[in-house]
């Protein structure tokens, strides 16, 4: 278990795994605020606001006319005022319309693609991967099928190189992470932690430098904690 960067640094220095707490869906909360303090408490560093679903901060892409409740606006200020970072993936595209206007604190899509290059609708459009990018928030690569191509998947790690070519592109150097999804039903050569590893060796093959593979597989992420858990 990790709470500073300085863990993070420590124990992937000694060749272990360095596990961050957080959590998927804002209905923990129970619709109550002081839950937030009591997240925190406990070690939390990072909490999703929504699943699919609505609850009773926003809601997912199953109801696309939802965007914040009151309470939803006040638990995004009280989770900035904790130190917990939000996390937007599963958040609506109304809901990331309105964040974008009142959040003030870099946030993270933990598990998110590029809709223009793959057109599922939890997959981030341009303009919020251009937000993340301008606030240094951190956006992690799905590797889920659904998220990479919408055409049947034949080579995964060229398909999920284009998304990392157009994030490129639009100045995402220092925000594009791992993500994965691991436990969303992973259906690319990728599977595992270690074969996830070699995307970073691909991606050098296929003329990206060796510094940012290194930022894109493991850095960006470090820094961005470094930053952002207290």
């Amino acid at each position: 278990m990790a709470n500073t960067a300085d863990d993070i640094r420590r124990i992937t220095g000694s060749k272990k795994c360095a596990a961050l707490l957080s959590v998927e869906g804002g209905a923990v909360l129970d619709g109550k605020l002081e839950n937030i303090e009591k997240l925190k408490k406990d070690g939390v560093k990072m909490m999703t606001l929504t699943w699919n679903g609505a609850n009773e901060l926003a809601s997912g892409n199953v109801n696309p006319e939802m965007g914040f409740t009151a309470f939803g606006r006040e638990a995004v200020r009280e989770m900035e005022r904790q130190n917990i970072i939000v996390d937007v993936s599963h958040l609506n595209d109304k809901g990331m319309e309105e964040l974008m206007g009142f959040a003030t604190k870099p946030i993270i899509a933990t598990h998110s693609n590029l809709r223009s290059v793959c057109s599922h609708k939890r997959n981030v459009t341009e303009e919020m991967f251009k937000y993340i990018v301008e606030h240094k928030g951190l956006c992690g690569l799905n590797l889920l099928h659904g998220f990479v191509s919408d055409e049947p998947m034949k080579d995964s790690k060229a398909e999920l190189f284009r998304h990392v070519y157009r994030m490129l592109e639009l100045g995402g150097e220092d925000v594009i992470a791992c993500g994965s999804d691991f436990d969303g039903g992973i259906t690319s050569q990728m599977d595992n932690p270690a074969l996830f590893a070699s995307f970073g060796d691909y991606m050098v093959e296929h003329g990206i430098s060796r510094r940012v593979s290194d930022k894109i597989m493991f850095e960006n992420a470090l820094h961005f904690f470094e930053e952002n858990i207290k």
